[in-house]
């Protein structure tokens, strides 16, 4: 067993009484999400607060035999350096094969995460967000960020399937979060610059006719004109689309597409 409890500062007063607070929104959001796939019993439930509060070796172990042993385990770990997060990750998936005949890693803790992240479809939860704060820091670890991540966990996709599709997700939520008012600090997608980036770069031309790119530019256009107060973070995004846009390696069908939305009143 590699644990290693230097994360918990049980000599700290003041950390474990805000870790003892904290557990019940890490409870309640556990158990809403991650247990719409999987029933926490008694012992389940004991074994994971146990370990969200003291790390001990013994509640870790029992956590390994569970499903989504290594989402539970990173959602609660008392960390957010995604360095140490990912050794965690390695280690958890190397001691898990110990105590399951199962892989740590499983494609559908990546759609329960970026369902969580997706604020169109709010729902109930405890604390700062769905996963407690945790969501990019989830996303880095467990959800594939580039198209090759995307192929190699999802063989059967075509590379213009999956360059399409992220495409028009990312179109969606970037428009989306240009009116959200809260929870902006845990939002993902104002990471994914680079990886919407590579999509275009790649396939612009199989994308230009996207309804999703016309709504985008709309949304973002019509913010600018409005000199609506952003928050700093839906300011750098819209700054950050127009530097993908104006990015002189970027294919020249780009800059004729934008110039020929904005020119027609953003027809589709």
């Amino acid at each position: 067993m590699e644990n290693n409890t230097k994360h918990w500062q049980l000599d700290n007063k003041t950390w474990v009484k805000t870790r003892q607070k904290e557990w019940s929104d890490y409870q309640f959001n556990l158990n809403r999400y991650v247990d719409v796939f999987y029933d926490f019993d008694d012992e389940d439930q004991s074994a994971i607060k146990s370990y969200f509060l003291t790390g001990d070796d013994e509640s870790l172990k029992k956590i390994y035999k569970m499903p989504r042993s290594l989402l539970i385990e990173l959602w609660i770990y008392p960390s957010d350096d995604i360095e140490v997060l990912n050794r965690v990750k390695e280690r958890h998936c190397k001691e898990r094969l110990n105590y399951s005949e199962f892989e740590a890693m499983n494609d559908s803790d990546a759609g329960l995460i970026t369902r969580c992240s997706h604020h169109r479809n709010l729902g109930e939860f405890k604390g700062t967000s769905k996963l407690n704060g945790r969501d990019w820091l989830l996303e880095q670890l467990l959800v594939p960020l580039s198209i090759d991540e995307i192929l190699a966990a999802n063989p059967k996709k075509t590379r213009n399937d999956v360059i399409r599709g992220e495409f028009d997700i990312f179109c969606m939520e970037f428009g989306d979060f240009f009116y959200r008012k809260d929870r902006l600090d845990t939002d993902p997608c104002i990471h994914k610059i680079p990886y919407w980036r590579e999509a275009i770069a790649e396939s612009f031309a199989n994308l230009k006719d996207s309804e999703d790119f016309v709504y985008l530019l709309e949304d973002m256009d019509n913010l600018v004109k409005s000199k609506t107060e952003l928050h700093p973070k839906q300011a750098k995004l819209i700054k950050d689309i127009e530097a993908v846009f104006n990015d002189p390696s970027m294919p020249e069908l780009l800059r004729q597409r934008v110039k020929e939305i904005r020119d027609s009143g953003y027809a589709v």
